[in-house]
């Protein structure tokens, strides 16, 4: 079974798995090729995070393999302009295919490349979903005249409908497919061309920085809601310890007792409040574990989680806090989220039972900077926190792949795209509170919150919750009482888009799903 955010990529990626190949053949047959139908989104010269189940170890693995920050670089301000090559990290797609190929793969290198290359080279109809987000980022496609070289090929956007070719790019991932592909990457020419292009565009890197990246295998992430067990995102990424700490204090505040969140006030607001204390853990604790101590353990410890549920549960108003003359907030556009991340979401599961959730990005912005170097977009990453010092300057994300076990083995993926840990939350809980199957699971109505981050006017002042429509009047009115501002989403807002895979209990059939506010499919044999 295969899930991603682009149907032409499923269907490559289950052409792998009835091929023969694995998960890991698969998704790294899917990752240049989205990066060639969706270049808004991510970029071979990005990053990306890999949760693996293999079957044959029945064991599970993390491969990191996000950007670096440039050694001693300032980080950017969040309000520096988009353009601006200080925004640009040190990448680490290649390296980290390469990784995941050497230690899980089965097929050639160059096979890997195959399918982008060729819609690269000869290109693919243009759709309204990309000629939308290129006219959004117009201003940043034409600033650099690589950029223009790349996406407006003639002088124009290619019409809807029309072929969109990328010449350069098919070059390029020609050349990475070659057997001295990686080392011409991230340690030789191109490597050097890199490094120019984002020194002359304000950036300060080093060809000293991308010879010395590394992607990292570690262990992933443990944790529980209500006797299930999960496996998920261990620092950097924050998307496991945000999940694990959310629910944890969500079933010690026993929120499955309050019924459905979308119809129950008390119980949405519990959520909320639970997701905004979880962003404060996160920004304040998660961190390098190369550069910091990270006290995952003690964020985790039922004690901890039980008294942090006592004092969110405890600590409600005990008035109504409706405004007499309620101000109606303006409605929260579709533009980006706080944390967002453009990026691809891939769920697959192959023959052998192994299991991959993975998310691969050009991070933050739609086409990253705008620069292109050799026909490659480049990444926007450190606009990410972490540090310029040291050997553990990766950057912190909030991605969130998930994998849930019963018997001690996989059945159920999540993850999805924007900022993912609340989202992946809400569908756990929906899942196992609710019962919900998986395809009404992910459909259901979300809520974000906007301006979480902001200084507090008070401990019960969480920013506003923006909530799809979907979510009742009636419910978003209570939360008035509660003292909690709302703003519209429209029915199906900018809440990510999540691609899952879930095993039934008594079929064994796999399920497939993936999110109506992408344009993904799921498909599987």
């Amino acid at each position: 079974m295969v899930s991603t955010s682009h149907p032409a990529v499923t269907t490559a990626a289950i052409a792998v798995l009835r091929s023969g190949g694995n998960a890991i053949d698969a998704a790294l047959t899917a990752i240049p090729l989205q990066q060639v139908l969706e270049p808004q989104l991510s970029t071979i010269a990005g990053g990306f995070a890999m949760l693996y189940w293999h079957a044959a170890c029945g064991e599970p693995v993390y491969l990191n393999a996000h950007p670096d920050h440039p050694q001693g670089m300032a980080l950017p301000r969040s309000g520096d302009v988009h353009t601006c090559g200080a925004r640009i990290a040190v990448p680490g797609t290649v390296l980290g295919m390469w990784a995941a190929a050497e230690r899980f793969g089965t097929r050639p290198w160059a096979s890997y490349f195959e399918p982008a290359i060729a819609a690269a080279r000869d290109g693919f109809p243009m759709y309204a979903t990309l000629y939308a987000a290129m006219s959004a980022a117009f201003d940043r496609l034409t600033h650099f005249p690589s950029g223009r070289e790349r996406y407006l090929p003639g002088g124009f956007l290619v019409p809807v409908g029309r072929a969109f070719r990328q010449p350069r790019l098919a070059a390029a991932l020609h050349r990475i497919a070659q057997a001295d592909g990686v080392e011409w990457f991230q340690r030789g020419a191109f490597a050097e061309r890199f490094v120019a292009a984002v020194c002359e565009t304000g950036g300060t890197m080093t060809v000293g920085d991308m010879r010395a990246y590394e992607p990292r295998w570690v262990d992933p992430l443990s944790f529980s809601y209500r006797g299930h067990a999960f496996l998920g995102a261990p620092p950097p990424d924050s998307g496991g310890l945000y999940c694990g700490f959310a629910l944890g204090v969500l079933e010690q505040a026993l929120l499955s007792r309050l019924g459905p969140w979308d119809t129950s006030p008390r119980a949405l607001a519990l959520i909320a409040r639970v997701l905004a204390e979880a962003d404060t853990v996160c920004d304040r604790y998660n961190a390098d574990p190369l550069t910091f101590a990270i006290p995952v353990d003690a964020l985790l410890a039922p004690e901890f989680l039980a008294a942090t549920a006592r004092i969110i549960d405890g600590s409600f108003p005990l008035v109504d806090l409706t405004t007499p003359t309620p101000v109606t907030p303006p409605p929260v556009g579709d533009g980006e989220e706080t944390g967002h991340t453009g990026s691809n979401h891939l769920l697959i599961v192959d023959e052998q039972g192994s299991w991959l959730s993975m998310l691969h990005t050009g991070y933050a912005t739609d086409f990253g900077t705008g620069l292109v170097v050799d026909g490659i977009g480049v990444n926007a990453a450190n606009v990410f926190p972490g540090v310029t010092t040291g050997t553990g300057r990766r950057v912190c994300t909030p991605m969130a792949p998930v994998l849930g076990l019963r018997d001690g083995r996989p059945w159920l993926g999540l993850g999805t795209t924007g900022y993912p840990p609340p989202y992946v939350t809400l569908a756990v809980i929906n899942l196992i509170d609710r019962g919900m199957s998986l395809t009404e699971a992910i459909d259901a109505p979300r809520f974000r919150l906007d301006s979480v981050r902001s200084a507090p006017r008070s401990a019960w002042d969480i920013g506003k919750v923006a909530a799809e429509t979907r979510i009742t009047a009636a419910t978003t009115a209570g939360l008035a009482t509660l003292g909690l501002v709302t703003a519209p989403l429209g029915d199906y807002g900018s809440t990510g888009a999540m691609d899952a895979v879930m095993e039934d209990a008594d079929t064994g059939r796999l399920i497939g799903a993936s999110d109506p506010r992408g344009t993904g499919q799921a498909a599987g044999y």
